[in-house]
């Protein structure tokens, strides 16, 4: 599955396989999303709350470390 970014501003597009994020780190709001190779930030202030609860589910779901993710779920 990839993750489709498009900036309001710029018009950019950027994709990231959810496969290959390594660590979500959650900062004044924003999502940072890591890969071996790149980072993306989605800055969620100006994401509709319907998207931004989509992208939670989404992030959510993937399988990461517990300190890897703000998403760790309680044992």
């Amino acid at each position: 599955m990839v993750l489709l970014v498009e900036t309001y501003y710029f018009r950019k597009k950027k994709k990231m396989n959810l496969n290959e994020i390594t660590q979500v780190k959650k900062f004044a709001g924003d999502y940072i999303l890591k890969t071996k190779r790149e980072e993306l930030t989605i800055y969620t202030q100006v994401i509709d709350e319907d998207s931004l609860a989509d992208l939670d589910a989404v992030l959510s779901q993937l399988d990461l470390p517990t300190d890897r993710t703000p998403f760790a779920k309680a044992v």
